[in-house]
């Protein structure tokens, strides 16, 4: 477990792509890094070779959190939910999807838990999940003494949030929408 904290501490970054070697490598979707694990044989099989990275077309679902979470509530509960209603909807093709997360509520999720649900979310078989970045990322990564970086979010979170369209229409860019209100 201590390996999620130092990865967020000292190497995640917001805007990157990481492909790793294990579960533990969607902890990064939490500071809105595009983060998930392949296995050893496939990343060394392609590093070997000089070879692009393969990335599945998973089914991509678009999670809208709304309210916030009260009081005495984990974040990591959300993913309890998530996993039920995805099993739920897509069965066995909800293996491997890609879930983004987005709305107001993302606010009330701590930078922590946020990567708890992101690396929580591959135990019930998704491929990896994604936060936008945000002030509580860039607090959060000040307090990491990554100034540098922090400016950099802060001056790109335009970039790094999700677009207009997208929160406005999500059922057009996602194959499945899900919406949560966090304070219920």
């Amino acid at each position: 477990g201590i390996c999620h904290r130092v990865s967020d501490e000292y190497f995640d970054m917001p805007g990157g792509i990481l492909f790793g070697s294990d579960s533990h490598t969607p902890t990064a979707g939490g500071m809105g890094m595009f983060s998930m694990g392949k296995g050893g044989w496939s990343i060394a099989k392609s590093l070997a070779a000089g070879l692009p990275m393969p990335v599945d077309r998973n089914p991509i679902i678009g999670v809208h959190l709304k309210g916030a979470l009260p009081d005495g509530i984990e974040p990591k509960q959300i993913v309890s939910i998530l996993n039920r209603d995805v099993i739920r909807l897509f069965g066995k093709e909800g293996n491997g999807a890609y879930i983004e997360f987005f709305g107001e509520g993302v606010k009330s999720v701590s930078v922590v838990g946020r990567s708890s649900i992101t690396n929580s979310l591959v135990d019930g078989g998704m491929g990896t999940g994604v936060f936008p970045a945000d002030e509580q990322v860039v607090n959060y990564l000040k307090t990491r003494n990554r100034k540098e970086l922090a400016d950099w979010v802060s001056n790109n979170l335009q970039d790094l949030s999700p677009d207009p369209e997208v929160v406005n229409d999500p059922e057009k860019y996602y194959d499945k929408v899900l919406e949560y209100d966090l304070s219920k």
